[in-house]
């Protein structure tokens, strides 16, 4: 949907003066008709004035009866020349008019059919999707709804678009008109729909759009409508995200703006290779990013913010970047306290792929800063965020030639390809179909970010909704002022405490980790966590709020003040005061209770080790496990009887396979003769050098110790 102009609201009109716009015939038809009619009317014009009067037909040549019998033939009346007794001319121009007359007149009839079909079809659709704008990102919304098997119901300023054929040709009934209007969107369903998704290419009519929602249905629906408008200005969404009492949504409506950079930095992060476990037993992480802009700014803030937010890590992060130190400025200047949360380096470079008198230096500076880094610092990825697929693609496949020249075969290179998801996946597998892990891995595809399992993410918001409520319930036992905007119930909770919610539910896999246990699908007995655990989980969430508020600028002050960015909890755990660490602690007991509400489980992690000298005892340690077990299986791939194993542990237990990378210079491969290979290569989660296997396995269930390094206070919803 083309960007439009913001205006007052339309009065409420009927379906005629709605879609008057529909018009008679398109222009690319009158290419055709126009140039056909003016020549039969040419012809008549013609053929009348010089056709004998005597031959019974032609009683004059005057002006106006010339005029009049040629209009005549429009409509098929005086008719009836034939060759040899008229002027050629009429007996062409007797067939040609009435045909552009009959073929305007049926397509008139199939214009107004096809609309009214429209209309009837979106009309009678219930708990469906109305997508408003349908150029690239909504015609991708629309076709994975439809492949979902959702029904959906598109409004654009152009039916006759590619976009909008491409949808009914998905049998989408695709209306023409102005997202503002209320009677277009009454014609979608909207009062029946369950979701209404608003990518039209203006922020600010997105944003105008879903305000009005919230007038319309102040009052209530019958049904939750989730209103998702599409924000690509980041000021725009961080100004609803902090704003200090902006509230998105009501009873019934519930309004959560997307933005595609920062899903696609989310569900990176998600990834099991920035998976990590207690601070002491890994190195210091380190992430090489090439490219910043918006998708690059998304990553260095989540991964600050969450995915490396645990009690003794401090991320590092060098950014190649065509405006080198200027592009820190400007990561400063909306992040105030980015940089005092996250050790930030940026190196100027142009990765410019149709230019190859530029790639020598580049690639000097990227081995220089890959050589030069402290020994204590561990590489966890590099990420390619370029904007154009063909630059990203080249530099990703040139970051691994590197890396794997320096020895670093194992490092993982992510780019970002939002069109190339094929070339992605050919890329992906240059290391041949057995091998059993990703050294190339394309992300951030526009197909894969819209589906409807990434933008209605029901997990995560269950999630936050539970971790809301279980702040509420601290709140209440505290001395929290009654007023205070994060103590209101979720449908009216200010947008900036719904972020903060969200991150926190993102954050409970990463706390888990803390303590070896982890989300898994499925149903478990309840679990509960030591005295110990219950410690290492509270002290993580107080660092993980720490950490994202100093990264908003936020600093210590003897009051909260929201204007001035105060809080009086950003301090050590060891000084946090007693009520508040309580608080920290109740809130990560009711983890299990939170995750239970997403329909997922909490499970301990048993590593097993499936390596030739071990068997027997994997063998009966995977028989021993219970149903609150999660089982770890380390194996060998070079061995048959390994890979059985984990096969096996997979099959009948739902294991997550690690993998043992035993010679660091060759690659892991999966032996021809093993079967089911595509589910164990699916159940692979990362890979093991021999020196980083504890021998001896110890239980998660034992006392865990209490994390290094300082932490810094929590509270989830309201902090």
């Amino acid at each position: 949907m083309a960007t439009q102009a913001e205006r007052p609201p339309p009065p409420r009109q009927t379906i005629e003066t709605v879609l008057k716009g529909t018009s008679f015939l398109k222009l690319r038809d009158w290419f055709v008709l126009a140039p056909v009619a003016l020549v039969g009317m040419g012809l008549a014009l013609w053929g009348f004035s010089h056709c004998p009067v005597n031959n019974g037909r032609c009683t004059s040549h005057g002006f106006w009866e010339v005029l009049t019998r040629s209009f005549n033939l429009v409509r098929g009346a005086g008719s009836g020349f034939t060759f040899g007794e008229d002027p050629w001319e009429l007996v062409v121009a007797q067939f040609a008019l009435p045909a552009v007359a009959i073929v305007g007149a049926a397509k008139l009839v199939l214009a107004n059919l096809r609309r009214d079909m429209r209309v009837v079809m979106a009309k009678r659709q219930r708990n469906h999707a109305i997508v408003c704008g349908l150029g690239e990102t909504g015609r991708h919304v629309v076709e994975n709804l439809r492949a979902a098997g959702s029904d959906v119901v598109g409004v654009t300023l152009d039916t006759d678009d590619p976009n909008s054929l491409a949808c009914e040709r998905l049998r989408v009934p695709v209306l023409k008109g102005d997202a503002t209007n209320a009677a277009i969107l009454d014609f979608a369903g909207l009062p029946h729909a369950r979701a209404l998704i608003l990518t039209c290419g203006s922020d600010a009519l997105n944003i105008e759009v879903s305000l009005r929602m919230i007038e319309r249905f102040r009052g209530g629906r019958s049904s939750n409508l989730y209103v998702m408008p599409e924000i690509r200005s980041h000021w725009l969404l961080e100004l609803m995200q902090t704003h200090r009492s902006a509230t998105l949504g009501c009873e019934g409506v519930e309004i959560r703006p997307f933005d595609l950079y920062a899903n696609a930095a989310r569900f990176l992060l998600r990834s099991p290779a920035f998976a990590h476990g207690p601070a002491a037993a890994a190195p210091r992480p380190h992430l090489l990013i090439a490219g910043l802009g918006e998708l690059g700014t998304q990553i260095v803030l989540q991964a600050v913010q969450t995915t490396f937010a645990v009690p003794g890590r401090r991320l590092a992060a060098t950014v190649f970047d065509q405006q080198g130190e200027d592009s820190l400025a400007g990561l400063a200047a909306r992040f105030g306290g980015i940089s005092a949360v996250a050790d930030l380096e940026f190196v100027a470079t142009n990765f410019d792929s149709a230019d190859p008198a530029s790639w020598t230096p580049v690639w000097s500076k990227v081995e220089q800063t890959l050589r030069s880094r402290d020994p204590g610092v561990a590489t966890v990825a590099v990420v390619v965020a370029l904007k154009d697929d063909r630059d990203a693609l080249h530099t990703a496949l040139q970051f691994r030639d590197r890396l794997d020249r320096l020895g670093e075969l194992r490092t993982p290179v992510f780019v970002r390809l939002r069109e190339g998801r094929k070339l992605g996946e050919f890329a992906a597998g240059l290391d041949g179909a057995d091998a059993l892990v990703e050294r190339v891995t394309p992300f951030g595809d526009l197909r894969y970010l819209t589906t409807p399992r990434l933008l209605l993410d029901q997990v995560q918001d269950t999630l936050a909704r539970a971790v809301h409520a279980c702040y509420l319930e601290g709140a209440r036992r505290g001395d929290e002022q009654p007023d205070s905007p994060s103590l209101r119930p979720w449908p009216q909770l200010p947008e900036r405490f719904k972020q903060s919610n969200r991150r926190a539910a993102d954050h409970i896999p990463v706390k888990l980790r803390q303590i070896g246990m982890r989300i898994v699908r499925g149903e478990a007995p309840p679990i509960s966590f030591s005295a110990a655990e219950v410690e290492t989980l509270a002290r993580a969430e107080h660092w993980r709020w720490s950490i994202e508020r100093r990264s908003l600028g936020w600093v210590r002050g003897d009051a909260r003040n929201d204007v001035t960015h105060e809080h009086p909890d950003l301090v050590d755990w060891d000084v946090l005061p007693p009520r508040v660490q309580e608080q920290n602690r109740a809130l990560v007991r009711d983890i299990p209770r939170m995750v239970a509400a997403a329909g997922l489980d909490v499970r301990r992690e048993r590593v097993v080790l499936a390596l030739p000298h071990t068997l027997a005892e994997a063998q009966l340690s995977l028989g021993a496990l219970d149903a609150s077990d999660q089982p770890v299986v380390v194996f060998d791939p070079d061995h048959t009887d390994c890979c059985e194993v984990a096969r096996q542990a997979v099959v009948e237990r739902g294991a997550i396979l690690r993998v043992l990378w035993g010679e660091p210079h060759r690659i892991p491969m999966l032996p021809p003769i093993v079967s089911d290979r595509a589910r164990i290569k699916a159940a692979i989660e990362t890979s093991l050098f021999p020196e980083e296997i504890d021998p001896a396995p110890r239980s998660c269930q034992s006392e865990a110790e209490p994390m290094a390094g300082k932490i810094d206070a929590e509270r989830v919803g309201g902090a």
